[in-house]
């Protein structure tokens, strides 16, 4: 069984979209799947009820929980109980720095940071990473360079700032592109690597089959 937490105590970096595809690519593994979905948009939990109309899929379940009415104590009964009934449960949990968010990270086997080459995003690291160097436990986690392009002076930016945080916050060698056709399989209920047709994108499925391996080996 494994828990694995997808955030950062920011908005707006595409965790869903990269815990549905990680999801995805799972549960076609004959895994028993759950995201439970604690943001305010509640993304993945649309895209789980996409994914229920069409049979064909692996399905995966979804449990929300409204981040204005959760508290720590409802989110660890939950975890607990999906932890009992799933194979694995993805945490998509809302960017800002909570008492979920902090629960969230003690919790996880697996933690995913999601980070847009941007100065906003560099602001988080810092304190993410003072966050995390007070856990006693050692902590599975990397960071992923998303909607990135590797020749934007932002992105090589991004990646020689990030060497001082190797130690705490590693970052993956691989990042992942901004690309219509993660829209395309969100709307679908699909990750992209099920996609077909004229929506196919062999960059993207490759994207997300180095993110998956490099998360779970």
């Amino acid at each position: 069984m494994s828990l694995i937490m997808v955030g950062v105590e920011k908005g707006g970096v595409g965790k869903s979209t990269l815990t549905q595809n990680m999801a995805a690519i799972r549960a076609s593994l004959e895994r028993r799947v759950a995201i439970f979905d604690i943001d305010n948009q509640a993304t993945s939990t649309k895209w789980v009820v996409r994914r229920g109309e069409n049979a064909d899929l692996p399905q995966i379940h979804a449990e929300r929980m409204d981040p204005d009415d959760a508290t720590v104590e409802r989110f660890a009964e939950t975890l607990a109980r999906l932890a009992e009934e799933y194979d694995d449960v993805f945490i998509d949990v809302g960017g800002k720095d909570t008492g979920i968010f902090r629960a969230a990270l003690v919790a996880a086997d697996k933690i995913v940071v999601p980070l847009i080459p941007s100065i906003a995003d560099l602001d988080t690291v810092p304190d993410l990473a003072d966050v995390l160097g007070k856990f006693t436990k050692r902590v599975d986690i990397r960071v992923v360079l998303n909607q990135a392009d590797p020749k934007k002076r932002m992105t090589k930016a991004m990646i020689s700032e990030m060497v001082a945080f190797k130690e705490t916050l590693p970052l993956m060698s691989k990042m992942v592109a901004n690309r219509e056709t993660y829209k395309f399989a969100t709307a679908q209920g699909k990750g992209v690597a099920e996609l077909t047709g004229s929506f196919w994108d062999a960059k993207a499925a490759n994207e997300m089959k180095d993110l998956y391996l490099g998360v779970f080996k």
